[in-house]
C-alpha cells in the first residue's frame, strides 16, 4: 500500500469540498502533466483540474465503449 504524504481540502468553484489524499506518486504525476518539475509543489488547482481530467476522460471512455 502507497504511503499518503499529504492530504488537502480543496474548495471546489461551485461550492463544496473536494477531500484528497495524495501519495508522492500521484503528486509526481500532477507536477508531469503541468510540466511543474520536481521542485514546484502542485496548486490545489493543479490538483483539482488533474482529477476533473482524468474523471472526465474515464467517463468518456466508458460512454464511448458501452455505445459500441
Amino acid at each position: 500500500m502507497r504511503q499518503i504524504v499529504e492530504n488537502r481540502d480543496i474548495v471546489l468553484p461551485k461550492g463544496g469540498v473536494l477531500q484528497v489524499s495524495m501519495t508522492q506518486q500521484f503528486i509526481e504525476k500532477v507536477q508531469t502533466h503541468f510540466g511543474l518539475g520536481k521542485a514546484i509543489k502542485p496548486s490545489d488547482e493543479h490538483v483539482r483540474m488533474f482529477i476533473f481530467g482524468a474523471t472526465k476522460s474515464a467517463l468518456d471512455s466508458v460512454e464511448t465503449e458501452s455505445a459500441a
